[in-house]
């Protein structure tokens, strides 16, 4: 008999942010939405905590990314948030704290939907992440892109000719000579 585990939501955040985490994981909790958290899913004295972080995101359903100043400059939250990234999961961008959202978030998800939950944004925030997270969707969530695979026996092509003639077929990848060679 194989053990099925519930799915659950991976909690991305700086320490510094802790008070937050806390009440948004009493308020999942409340709410009947599993998750994981380094603070209960690692147990004392753990020798290699790394492999049990990286073992809960590939496990994971999605991801939580607790968005700060201390989150943006945290090289463990970076890298969380890359792991998901490469395990192609959703990641739900919450802000818990700052004035600008350029000093919380990557580059790659300024622009992205996020949840505002600073401050007394919280408890409305709070039901929009809910919802979201009850419901499934990726309507403020950050999608990692996902470069679609070549079919199978078919190689990607190669625009760096090396030492190979260029022939007529390659002409889509150097053009502009004409105007130099005739001066127009």
């Amino acid at each position: 008999m194989t053990e099925t585990v519930e799915p659950y939501v991976f909690i991305s955040y700086s320490r510094r942010n802790k008070e937050f985490v806390e009440q948004v994981r009493s308020s999942l909790t409340q709410n009947n939405i599993t998750y994981w958290v380094d603070k209960e899913g690692i147990a004392p004295g753990a020798s290699n905590w790394e492999h049990a972080i990286r073992e809960a995101i590939r496990g994971s359903s999605a991801v939580l990314y607790v968005m700060s100043p201390d989150a943006l400059a945290s090289n463990i939250v970076q890298g969380e948030i890359a792991l998901a990234e490469m395990h192609k999961l959703t990641i739900y961008p919450v802000w818990a704290v700052g004035t600008s959202l350029i000093e919380c978030a990557p580059f790659k998800m300024a622009k992205a939907q996020y949840i505002d939950m600073r401050g007394e944004r919280y408890m409305s925030g709070l039901q929009q992440l809910i919802d979201v997270l009850q419901s499934k969707t990726t309507d403020v969530a950050y999608v990692p892109a996902t470069v679609q695979p070549l079919p199978e026996g078919k190689e990607p092509r190669n625009p760096y000719k090396g030492l190979n003639a260029f022939q007529e077929e390659d002409a889509r990848d150097f053009f502009g000579r004409r105007a130099i060679a005739y001066g127009s």
